[in-house]
């Protein structure tokens, strides 16, 4: 095997095993809801509320794509590896719903990151990112499989904070980032410029909002911000499975592990069909589709929430890996990181307007009406990216 060919499939175990633990990370607070609000004595109106402060951090996603931009994106994945391992061992001793506030804040900040998608992206081949970027994901699932495993194993007997022994393994892991070496596009941008890239931040929001590509921008941007509303089904499914449905234990267990097999097939499915009928058809019909498996949710019985979940998280987390990568594809290099890190902010702020809407809706209306309206409300985006955006299938990717 040639030395690059050998290094790529290195670097691609490695974003595996670190998507194993932004999965694990990701999915934590999302599947002890009920017993946070169990131990805090809360309901879900409050907890929607204490998640939407949380989820703030994810706005300093930001930060760490602007400096993926100035440092490199390895400096910044061991970074983001480090904090998710240290919030994840705050988030254990919470002793106060203000602290696990204040902890889950901190882990939205490192696990919403998508450092890892750049440097694989900026690795593989041109007509190979879709197929890698998604094989990572699917791997990375096995993050979503612990937590149900330790959720039927561990909280019986340890009680929830256990659920965060195995996010800490993300503190040994990070230090085998220096084990690599930095993306060949960034190292080709700090050649193309022949001196250290430029630090200001103003200059590069600049550059995106006065880019010949700004409405394609703005699109994608709206998306992400359309896409982070319909999040809260993920943030809130639990206690609203649990306490609005009334299934028990095991029956909340088994759909959320549907939701992780869903996240597999979803990224095997995107796989193909991104480098295959493109990017915009497969956007398309991913938006309809989360719109009627949620309808589905709301209204189905048991069976019917079994199957739609499935295809909710599928096409969720197949959706958000094609923004992704058609941001890295429209982004050049030097505000590449900047672009994925607008994408973020704007996906987080959809999360936060979720979450305070869930909050002051849901006495009215349930979470179920709150579900649905937010997946209704993402399908005015369809015309929009029809119109706006380019195919980016397979195109090369810009310095600058």
């Amino acid at each position: 095997m040639k030395r690059f060919d050998f290094y790529l499939f290195s670097l691609f175990l490695f974003m595996v095993v670190n998507d194993i633990f932004d999965t694990y990370t990701t999915q934590l607070p999302n599947a002890i809801g009920s017993f946070i609000i169990a131990e805090f004595s809360i309901d879900v109106s409050l907890l929607s509320f204490m998640v939407s402060i949380a989820s703030i951090g994810m706005y300093f996603v930001f930060i760490n794509q602007f400096l993926a931009d100035i440092i490199g994106r390895k400096k910044m994945l061991f970074i983001v590896l480090l904090g998710m391992g240290v919030s994840s061992f705050l988030l254990g001793f919470s002793p106060s719903l203000e602290i696990y506030t204040l902890f889950l804040f901190f882990l939205y900040i490192f696990f919403s990151s998508d450092v890892w998608v750049l440097m694989m992206n900026e690795e593989c081949p041109d007509n190979k990112r879709g197929l890698f970027t998604n094989l990572v994901l699917v791997f990375g699932v096995i993050g979503a499989l612990f937590i149900i495993i330790f959720r039927e194993t561990l909280i019986p007997v340890f009680g929830w904070r256990s659920m965060t022994w195995f996010a800490i393994l993300a503190i040994p892991l990070a230090f085998l980032t220096f084990f690599f070496r930095e993306s060949k596009k960034f190292e080709e941008y700090i050649k193309y410029k022949g001196d250290k890239p430029s630090k200001s931040i103003w200059l590069k929001l600049r550059k995106v909002f006065t880019h010949k590509e700004r409405k394609p921008f703005f699109i994608i941007f709206l998306t992400s911000f359309l896409l982070g509303l319909t999040y809260i089904l993920f943030a809130l499914g639990e206690p609203y499975f649990a306490l609005t449905k009334g299934y028990t234990t095991t029956d909340v267990s088994t759909l959320i592990l549907m939701m992780g097999l869903g996240a597999i097939l979803g990224y095997l499915i995107t796989a193909f069909l991104l480098d295959h009928i493109g990017r915009k058809p497969t956007i398309y019909l991913y938006l309809s589709l989360i719109f009627l498996s949620v309808l589905l949710i709301v209204f189905g019985n048991y069976a019917m929430v079994f199957i739609s979940v499935i295809i909710f998280s599928a096409f969720f987390w197949g959706l958000s890996v094609a923004l992704r990568i058609v941001t890295i594809e429209l982004f050049p290099t030097d505000i590449r990181g900047v672009g994925t890190g607008i994408r973020a902010f704007f996906f987080a702020f959809g999360f936060t307007t979720g979450s305070i809407s869930s909050g002051l809706l849901s006495p009215f209306i349930g979470l179920g009406g709150v579900f649905l309206a937010v997946s209704a409300i993402a399908l005015i985006i369809i015309p929009l990216i029809f119109f706006f955006i380019k195919e980016t299938k397979g195109i090369p990717l810009e310095l600058t």
